[in-house]
């Protein structure tokens, strides 16, 4: 259990952080700006982070549950509904992260995520083992996950023209692409 005082400390230090981000774009907040706000000295700063990057991911544990997936019958479904939901429920922010100012922590993040979701689901569905192939799969997660952060990126900056609902269709779709493909790169490479 963390203590009071160390929470109290770490949401007034994410607080300043997000109000800087709506106000002048993440990049351009400096460490300095950040304890000015928080009203808060920098050796306090750094007893519980080491650069701001920290202090936006650990500030924000909740991250990584945006992102909840399920395999059922074989198949990877993750829930990308929810995550766009969850960015038009925070349009601002979003566009402060995704948008033409943003900062790459987050879009770094998200799709880290996203391709370590597709790259463990299909090593293990399509047992995928030499190291070859291994190397493939990475590439293709890595691309698709690319893929799907621009998607969202383009979203938020076009003011989110279409639903969550239909760019969660378009993500899945992408992803389903890829098992395909995946797929086809394993047989060919068994009968080599």
């Amino acid at each position: 259990m963390i203590d009071r005082r160390v929470q109290k400390t770490r949401k007034i230090l994410s607080q300043a952080l997000v109000s800087l981000i709506l106000e002048k774009g993440y990049d351009a907040i400096t460490i300095q700006d950040i304890i000015d706000r928080a009203n808060v000295g920098r050796s306090t700063f750094y007893a519980h982070f080491e650069n701001k990057d920290q202090l936006l991911l650990v500030g924000n544990e909740n991250f990584r549950h945006i992102l909840k997936s399920k395999v059922e019958d074989g198949e990877l479904t993750i829930d990308f509904e929810f995550f766009f939901q969850h960015v038009a429920e925070n349009y601002d922010l979003a566009l402060a992260f995704f948008g033409k100012k943003g900062g790459h922590v987050l879009i770094d993040f998200f799709r880290d995520l996203i391709a370590d979701l597709v790259m463990k689901h299909y090593k293990i569905q399509l047992q995928v083992s030499e190291k070859i192939q291994l190397k493939m799969l990475n590439y293709q997660a890595d691309a698709i996950a690319t893929s799907i952060i621009r998607l969202l990126t383009l979203w938020v900056e076009d003011q989110m023209p279409f639903s969550a609902k239909e760019m969660a269709g378009v993500s899945n779709k992408m992803i389903k692409q890829l098992e395909a493909e995946v797929f086809n790169i394993k047989v060919v490479s068994q009968t080599h």
